[in-house]
């Protein structure tokens, strides 16, 4: 294993190790992340609304969803980013099925089961986050909704069934730009942030 294998293998460990305790605030039941409200759930206090501006409708956000401060949010929000883009690229997003709503997680198989199909291999190398940017926040009286884009740093290449390159570059450092889409149910039991859309540049 080269030391580059050894230090994403480390990447994606302590994203795993960030995402669930940051962006968890309990375990959610088995079968995965909750999709309805139990009818004997406490709603959740909101604000009275009106005309916020976005730090303030995120610290409403962040209040109403057990969050400490923004900062929390994009700890697990830059882990889940971190983790989930080799493992795309690896083929295996299992792991990740309850952080992933799950018409998002079937487009990702979709595609990892197209590129199977035709032979392709995909090779990447997660170098970092280059920024994060809180883009918009949604809230409403069932949902928390927060948008980020991404900027992330990767060395990336697709190769055919014969090992030729086809894509990308396996000697380069690129810009990879996508804004996602959080979602947190609120008035839920055990109810966690999940990845509820993609929406690459």
């Amino acid at each position: 294993m080269s030391i580059v294998d050894v230090f994403s293998d480390l990447v994606i460990g302590l994203a795993t190790f960030l995402f669930w305790r940051m962006f968890t605030a309990a375990p959610a039941p088995t079968g995965g992340v909750p999709t309805a409200a139990v009818p004997d759930a406490p709603a959740a206090s909101l604000t009275p609304s009106g005309p916020r501006s976005l730090p303030a409708l995120l610290d409403e956000i962040c209040r109403v969803t057990g969050l400490k401060g923004v900062a929390e949010f994009l700890a697990g929000a830059n882990a889940l980013y971190e983790a989930l883009l080799p493992a795309f690229a690896a083929g295996d997003i299992a792991a990740w099925r309850p952080s992933i709503a799950e018409d998002v997680y079937q487009s990702f198989q979709a595609a990892i089961e197209a590129r199977k199909l035709s032979g392709e291999k995909a090779e990447l190398v997660f170098i970092g986050i280059e920024s994060a940017e809180l883009l918009d926040a949604q809230l409403s009286s069932r949902s928390a909704e927060v948008v980020v884009r991404f900027v992330g740093l990767v060395v990336s290449a697709t190769r055919d069934s014969s090992g030729a390159t086809i894509a990308g570059d396996p000697g380069a450092v690129v810009k990879t730009t996508a804004s996602w889409v959080f979602e947190h149910a609120l008035g839920v039991p055990h109810a966690n942030w999940i990845l509820v859309g993609t929406e690459p540049e």
